[in-house]
């Protein structure tokens, strides 16, 4: 569904997804976040090899270059790391708030439809009363006039 995580969606997008498709956009965030750590636990590796290649190498000016080096190296890895976490999460945040806007206009929208509903039922059922008390007062009168003209006769 997703060719890559570094691609941006727009809000129209990201307001048609289901929940199948979001679970998967999350599962691609973690992947991409698991292979950023592989990406940090290599660059420590590395860190550790150009340790071990300072410590046997025998000028304290070549060892200082080798260890400015590999700190620079490392830094900018943990640098990238945490931006490329914090903008999965900032992207997942967003998502999150659009699904439970779309989820809460929804749930409006169903409560809106229901009153309508109601009301409809509650006029049909109003106008049915209303008839029924026309046609009864009605009969009323009709028994009323023919007691009184067979009181008269």
């Amino acid at each position: 569904v997703f060719s890559d995580l570094g691609g941006k969606m727009t809000d129209k997008e990201l307001r048609h997804l289901n929940r199948r498709e979001l679970l998967e956009l999350l599962l691609m965030q973690s992947k991409k976040i698991d292979a950023l750590e592989a990406e940090l636990d290599a660059a420590n590796a590395k860190l550790r090899e150009k340790s071990i290649q300072i410590n046997e190498s025998g000028s304290i000016a070549e060892a200082s270059l080798r260890v400015s080096n590999i700190f620079t190296d490392a830094q900018n890895a943990a640098e990238q790391y945490l931006e490329n976490v914090n903008t999965l999460k900032a992207q997942t945040e967003i998502e999150c708030r659009r699904a439970m806007d779309k989820a809460r206009s929804d749930a409006e929208k169903y409560y809106r439809s229901a009153v309508r509903i109601v009301d409809s039922y509650i006029i049909d059922l109003t106008d049915r009363l209303k008839s029924v008390i026309d046609e009864s007062f009605d009969r009323s009168q009709v028994l009323k006039l023919i007691r009184e003209e067979n009181n008269e006769k």
